[in-house]
Order: C-alpha cells, then sequence, then structure tokens
C-alpha cells in the first residue's frame, strides 16, 4: 500500500528533477550527457534504480531527485520484511540488531561518519543504515517497549525543541 502511496511522488520529484537538468542556466548536463542518456537517467530515477553516473551531481544513486536514496532503502527493507523477516522470532531478532549494529560501527568507522548511502561510492553503506534502523524499530515493536508518559504531544515537542536547541549551541 505504502508503494501506491509513494511512487507517484516519486515519479513527480524525477520530472521536476529533469525539468531542472534541462533549463538549469548554470550548468549544462543536459548537452553533456544527450538524449539518450538523459532519457536512462530520468527512467531509473523514475523507478529507483541506482544509477550514479553524473559526475557534476557527486554521483548521486538518482540524479534527478537526489533524496530519493532513502526511499529505494526503504523499498529495499519493506521487500526483504515482506519476504524474510516477517518470520523472524523473537529469539532471533536481538542477535540480527546487534549484528547490524556491528556492520553499522564498522561502516561509520571506515567512513569516518554515518552520511553514505546517497552516491555510488558510498552505496552499501545505506544498506547498513537501513539494517540497524529497520531491524531495531522490529524489536522495539515486538517488545513492545513504550515509555509511558503523562506529558502531551505540547509538552513532548517543547521537550524535543528544546533537547535540539541545547545540542546546536
Amino acid at each position: 500500500m505504502r508503494l501506491i502511496r509513494l511512487q507517484p511522488l516519486v515519479i513527480i520529484g524525477s520530472l521536476l528533477g529533469l525539468l531542472t537538468f534541462l533549463i538549469d542556466p548554470f550548468s549544462y548536463l543536459y548537452a553533456v550527457y544527450g538524449v539518450r542518456e538523459t532519457l536512462l537517467i530520468f527512467i531509473t530515477s523514475s523507478f529507483l534504480f541506482p544509477y550514479p553516473v553524473v559526475s557534476e551531481r557527486y554521483f548521486n544513486l538518482f540524479n534527478l531527485n537526489a533524496p530519493s536514496w532513502s526511499l529505494f532503502w526503504e523499498y529495499v527493507a519493506n521487500l526483504v520484511y515482506d519476504t524474510v523477516l516477517f518470520k523472524i522470532t523473537k529469539k532471533i531478532l536481538p542477535a540480527l540488531v546487534l549484528l547490524a549494529a556491528g556492520i553499522l560501527i564498522y561502516v561509520s568507522w571506515n567512513a569516518g561518519s554515518l552520511l553514505g548511502g546517497w552516491s555510488g561510492g558510498a552505496f552499501f553503506d545505506g544498506l547498513a543504515r537501513i539494517s540497524f534502523s529497520f531491524l531495531m524499530g522490529m524489536l522495539i515493536f515486538r517488545f513492545n517497549w513504550i515509555i509511558k508518559n503523562k506529558l502531551g504531544l505540547v509538552s513532548m515537542s517543547v521537550f524535543i525543541v528544546v533537547a535540539i536547541c541545547d545540542a546546536l549551541l
């Protein structure tokens, strides 16, 4: 169901990206890549097939809609969940979370940050990021780890804003 809601927006984002690719007054990427390559870039961006070829855009996985990389990994996570992870028991899940955490630590240590996943050179960093966060979300849900509090939405929102401001200052 999520695919039905998201995919049209991905295509609209790719169309807007194509427009900027074609009429950008500060670069002539269309002239550099030509009709065939531009069409291929549009199709791969619209259907979330990674195609990191535009060096002028830092080899983004989806050159016309760069933020789509996170949706791509979300689609991958949902596909893996629908085929394999829904069967995982409560006994195995914590081990998978620890494994994913270890891989995430390894990837971030090697890369020097957790910024990967959006470009061709750091493609599999995105897999490490989504693996840990998705599996941890499953663990929290399956073990019903809910922090009970009497604070409402407004109080929690103020608390979060104060915490963010404190972290930034």
